[in-house]
């Protein structure tokens, strides 16, 4: 449907006789004493140059996969970064998979390993994320089910607007005020509603305290993995137990399925057995035939890359103008 459009798009405006396909941009450079741009292309028909007053790249920032040194890694019989990974069948069959990030795209391959024929799925992360799902559940009070045919305002549309629309002394806009009390409230709705300060019911991958707070989190919009993440981790106090059967968010049903949550390996040994160092008290006890990974997919981002942009030009990292 999208390209549909954009070929009417282009017929509508009679475009096509200024589009140019098939055409490989090797080099862009500054022209003579820096005005407009010269383009290395090359065609079927074979090289050329096209000066130009102006150029938008749009080829996107994820270029080159990130794909972390583990020691020991080539002992590990399939390893795939996410970019690689198209299908459940993938992941294989009565397989242990292991998926390292914990990020949106990590989420969502966990989530997708766990609904296949895989055996074990494990999920690998440095220092804990933060869950927000695109839009906070209604939570369900003394186990009534949710009437509203209204659905919850998105996280993307929620905006920390306290005094917005007031005046505010400049040492209360200058200071840290105001993310303290957004801190405070979104930590404490959090954990009354599902008695976790993370995302709702998140009881795994904690957040160390230095980076849990809320002007610096980056939140993880992908949420249908966390039930199976949650499974015989939800707290088993009385005072959770009380708390629950007053409020609680809606617990999904796995079907028997989980996802082990655990810190990053140090190292892959010799028998191909991942090697866990520094843990948290949530962190899954993973078997010892489950520390064997059959599958490791690297969940773990791009860099961004344009290698046709001579050196002349910023990095992405030095552009400072919209």
């Amino acid at each position: 449907v999208y390209v549909k459009y954009l070929k009417d798009y282009a017929t509508h405006f009679d475009l096509w006789p200024m589009i140019e396909c098939n055409t490989k941009v090797d080099k862009v450079r500054r022209g003579k004493h820096n005005v407009g741009h010269v383009l290395n292309l090359t065609q079927e028909s074979g090289p050329f140059q096209w000066k130009c007053d102006a150029v938008a790249v749009c080829s996107g920032i994820n270029v080159k996969p990130v794909i972390p040194y583990i020691e020991g890694i080539e002992r590990v019989e399939t390893v795939l970064h996410s970019s690689r990974l198209k299908t459940r069948a993938q992941f294989g069959e009565n397989t242990n998979v292991y998926i390292m990030g914990a990020g949106e795209t990590s989420m969502d391959l966990a989530y997708l390993a766990v609904t296949s024929a895989a055996k074990t799925v494990t999920l690998c992360h440095r220092d804990g994320f933060f869950c927000a799902p695109k839009i906070i559940p209604i939570p369900r009070v003394r186990g009534s089910s949710d009437s509203s045919t209204v659905p919850n305002k998105p996280v993307d549309t929620s905006v920390a607007s306290l005094f917005d629309t007031a005046y505010v002394h400049p040492k209360l806009q200058n200071s840290q005020l105001l993310w303290n009390y957004y801190d405070t409230w979104i930590k404490n709705m959090h954990t009354f509603i599902s008695g976790t300060e993370e995302g709702p019911d998140q009881w795994v991958g904690q957040m160390s305290a230095s980076r849990k707070y809320a002007d610096s989190i980056l939140l993880c919009k992908s949420d249908k993995a966390l039930p199976y993440m949650n499974v015989g981790k939800r707290s088993k106090s009385w005072a959770n137990r009380v708390r629950s059967a007053y409020i609680n968010v809606e617990i999904k049903d796995t079907e028997g399925k989980k996802i082990d949550v655990i810190s990053w390996p140090e190292k892959i040994d010799r028998d191909g057995l991942m090697n866990f160092g520094k843990t948290l008290p949530s962190d899954s006890v993973i078997p010892t035939e489950q520390r064997k990974p059959d599958v490791l997919v690297f969940a773990t981002g791009f860099t961004r890359e344009f290698p046709f942009l001579d050196k002349e030009y910023p990095s992405v990292s030095q552009t400072n103008v919209r």
